[in-house]
């Protein structure tokens, strides 16, 4: 775990780092972030809006359609309103029985899901600082679940 806003070591402002083997981390790039993107991608599983992980989009082109966007506001005077939704520093907050749900939508093996919601069910965290590693450790219950999906 390591702290949100540095300088604040309260429980509830420190993040979860997931520190998985070597195995199960490559069965996790191989599952999820080769075999589901590419199945998303091809089968038009992904939002339009959804630039990462696509071989024909670069970095740039959200940058360009926003600037684009707000220079025809510009020019048309017209009021504008935009929303950015991007889940990549909220990887703690994300409700795994949804995350796992989009999984299956876009077809994902039923056993890769279930290992992988399993793992995150079980799993056990320890606080890491540069003392060393706690001796105690604490995990999520059936009434007080733990969020997030590894990152």
């Amino acid at each position: 775990m390591i702290e949100k806003d540095t300088g604040i070591p309260t429980i509830h402002c420190l993040q979860i780092i997931h520190l998985y083997e070597a195995d199960y981390n490559l069965f996790l790039k191989l599952q999820w972030g080769l075999r589901l993107v590419r199945h998303g991608g091809k089968h038009h599983g992904l939002n339009d809006q959804q630039f990462g992980s696509h071989k024909e989009r670069m970095a740039m082109d959200p940058v360009l359609l926003k600037q684009l966007s707000y220079e025809l506001s510009h020019q048309c005077r017209t009021n504008l309103a935009t929303f950015d939704n991007d889940a990549s520093v909220c990887c703690d907050r994300i409700i795994v029985a949804l995350a796992m749900l989009a999984a299956r939508r876009l077809r994902m093996p039923r056993n890769a899901v279930q290992t992988h919601a399993e793992a995150l069910c079980l799993m056990r965290y320890y606080v890491k600082t540069v003392h060393g590693i706690s001796e105690e450790c604490y995990q999520g219950t059936v009434f007080k679940p733990l969020f997030g999906t590894g990152q």
